[in-house]
């Protein structure tokens, strides 16, 4: 089998189901519904898939002292998904709900802790419903596997540092949020509008 490490259509994983060397993971997720992606995978999702919360699975616990989803400590990360399932040497493949936020950071976060062969389904659950792929509603019990984490260094920066960098030429920071969201126009989730001074704005939704 070919790794896959960026993307991987909905073709080529149905190819791949029934194979002991892949992790499936169902990432959706709603901001204003924190319930809803559990709810989803509950009633039907990509057979052999398991379900990662993004409060619970693919972040920290929030304190006064982060912001809204804190990257979660790599060796508990680890864990939870070698306790679903993902081991060394695997091809893992997240999906979400079609945008693609929370399948690339599973990807983010995979890639973070050393896993290479790892990769979004383009267009995410949408795309294979599409493609009349079979979805299912029990739910598989995983196999747990060793997994063992090799954590890439300097990959992430705090505030602090954030903003001295922001103020040096040829530092690029790009605001993936909505473009209303970025102008302070419409904030239903952080306490203040508005954007970093001296950021870009790339909704993510575009990719």
């Amino acid at each position: 089998m070919r790794p896959f490490t960026t993307l991987i259509d909905s073709a080529a994983l149905a190819s791949l189901l029934e194979r002991d060397d892949v992790a499936i993971f169902d990432c959706r997720f709603e901001l204003g519904n924190p319930a809803w992606g559990e709810s989803e995978y509950a009633r039907e999702h990509i057979p052999g898939a398991q379900y990662l919360h993004l409060d619970r699975d693919l972040s920290a616990r929030v304190t006064p002292q982060t912001g809204r989803h804190p990257l979660p400590d790599p060796q508990t990360f680890a864990r939870r998904i070698a306790a679903l399932g993902a081991g060394n040497g695997m091809q893992l493949v997240a999906y979400d709900q079609g945008n693609g936020a929370y399948a690339a950071r599973f990807w983010w976060l995979a890639r973070w802790i050393g896993i290479r062969n790892v990769a979004a389904l383009d267009g995410g659950i949408g795309a294979w419903r599409a493609a009349g792929l079979p979805l299912e509603s029990t739910v598989r019990s995983p196999r747990p596997r060793a997994l063992t984490v090799d954590l890439a260094a300097n990959v992430t920066v705090d505030s602090d540092v954030l903003d001295d960098l922001r103020r040096r030429p040829g530092t690029l920071l790009v605001d993936a949020r909505g473009a209303d969201r970025f102008a302070g126009r419409n904030e239903t989730i952080d306490p203040v509008a508005g954007h970093v001074p001296g950021a870009r704005n790339m909704p993510f939704a575009g990719n």
